[in-house]
C-alpha cells in the first residue's frame, strides 16, 4: 500500500479523462511552446496576468530552474520539503539550513539572523513534511523586510485555500510556485507553474528548455480547470478521510499535527520507536515516509508521514497502528 508520496488515492474524474483523451489525435505535433492558453487560464484563475506565469514540467524543474537563477547563497527554513536542498547540491549552490520549528510550530520568527544575507529562501506552505500552515500575513510581513527573493511552494495551497499568489503583483520579491500534483491528484502529467513579478518570470522563460510541458500534460491544464468542482470534490473526500484518520489516532494515544494537506504526520516519542513503527507498517506492506528519506531536509527523526488513501485503505493503516499499539 504505497501512503508515502502523497498522490491522489482516486482516478482523475470521467469527463476530464475523456475530454483529455480527445488530445491523443494530436500527438504528432509539438504543443504551443509559448504555452499561451495555459498562461491566460492560469493567470486568470490567480488574478495575474500571463506574462506573471511560467510552466514547467512539474514543480521540481522550476525549482532546478529558480535555483540556477538567482541561488547564489540559499537560506532553507527546515523542516521542509528536501528538493529545495538537492537542487542546491546538484548545481553547486550554498545554502543553509535553519530550524524553524519549536514547540510543535513553524514560525519565520525562529529566523533571528537577516534574511537579507541570503539571496533566495525557500518556505512550504502548507508546510511539507508537517502539514501546518504558515499565516498569509507573516509571509508577506517576512517578503516584505527582506531583500531576497522568497520563494513560497504552494504545492498543497489546495487543500488549505490559502495562497500569497495574487500578492506578487504588489511585493517583487515574492514567488508561489503551484503544481495539479496534489490538489488535482495530477501526478503522472508532471505540471508545475510559478507565478513571480514579469522580470523575474523573463529570465526563467529564457532558461527553460522549449516544449518543457508535453503535449497531453498541456491539454490537461485547460480541462482539468474546466472541471474543477469535480476535483475539489475529490479533495473533499480526502480532506474527510484525512479527519477522521486524525480522530481515531488521536483515541488510542498517538500524537497527530494539525494537517492541512493530504497527509498527516505522526510523532512518537523518541526516533527508535519512529524507525520501529517505519519497519512494523514496511512489513504490514505500507509504505510511509520517514525522516532519513531524502525528500525531507530537517525533518525531526521522531516523526513519521502517512499519506492519505481511500477509507478502506485508512482503515488498515489504523489497523496496523493500533496493533503497534499493543506490542
Amino acid at each position: 500500500m504505497a501512503l508515502d508520496y502523497s498522490q491522489s488515492p482516486f482516478q482523475p474524474p470521467a469527463q476530464f479523462v475523456k475530454a483529455l483523451a480527445r488530445s491523443l489525435a494530436s500527438l504528432n505535433s509539438y504543443p504551443d511552446p509559448s504555452y499561451r492558453l495555459l498562461k491566460e487560464r492560469l493567470a486568470k484563475k490567480h488574478g495575474v496576468l500571463p506574462s506573471n506565469i511560467s510552466l514547467g514540467n512539474g514543480a521540481d524543474e522550476l525549482i532546478d530552474l529558480i535555483t540556477l537563477a538567482f541561488g547564489n547563497q540559499i537560506l532553507i527554513p527546515t523542516p521542509t520539503f528536501g528538493q529545495y536542498e538537492l537542487a542546491a547540491k546538484r548545481h553547486n549552490r550554498a545554502y543553509r539550513r535553519i530550524n524553524c520549528l519549536l514547540e510543535e510550530k513553524f514560525s519565520l520568527a525562529n529566523i533571528k539572523e537577516p534574511s537579507n544575507a541570503a539571496s533566495l529562501i525557500w518556505l512550504c506552505n502548507p508546510n511539507n513534511p508537517l502539514g501546518m500552515v504558515i499565516q498569509k500575513k507573516e509571509i508577506l510581513d517576512f517578503a516584505a523586510n527582506s531583500k531576497a527573493l522568497i520563494v513560497v511552494d504552494e504545492a498543497y495551497a489546495d487543500f488549505a485555500n490559502e495562497s500569497v499568489a495574487s500578492f506578487t503583483k504588489k511585493q517583487s520579491n515574492l514567488i508561489v510556485l503551484r503544481t495539479f500534483s496534489k490538489g488535482f491528484g495530477l501526478a503522472g502529467l508532471r505540471i508545475g507553474y510559478m507565478i513571480a513579478d514579469a522580470g523575474i518570470i523573463a529570465k526563467i522563460e529564457a532558461a527553460r528548455q522549449p516544449f518543457n510541458l508535453n503535449s497531453m500534460a498541456a491539454a490537461a491544464v485547460p480541462i482539468a480547470l474546466r472541471y474543477e468542482n469535480m476535483f475539489a470534490k475529490m479533495r473533499e473526500m480526502i480532506e474527510n478521510n484525512r479527519d477522521a484518520f486524525i480522530v481515531r489516532l488521536k483515541k488510542i494515544g498517538y500524537r497527530v499535527l494539525p494537517s492541512s494537506t493530504n497527509f498527516v504526520t505522526i510523532k512518537l516519542s523518541n526516533p527508535m520507536e519512529a524507525k520501529n513503527l517505519f519497519s512494523f507498517l514496511e512489513k504490514a506492506g505500507i509504505r510511509v515516509l520517514s525522516p532519513w528519506n531524502e525528500e525531507f531536509s530537517g525533518m525531526p527523526r521522531n516523526m513519521l508521514r502517512i499519506s492519505i488513501g481511500t477509507k478502506r485503505q485508512m482503515d488498515s493503516v489504523f489497523k496496523a497502528l493500533a496493533k503497534f499499539k499493543k506490542i
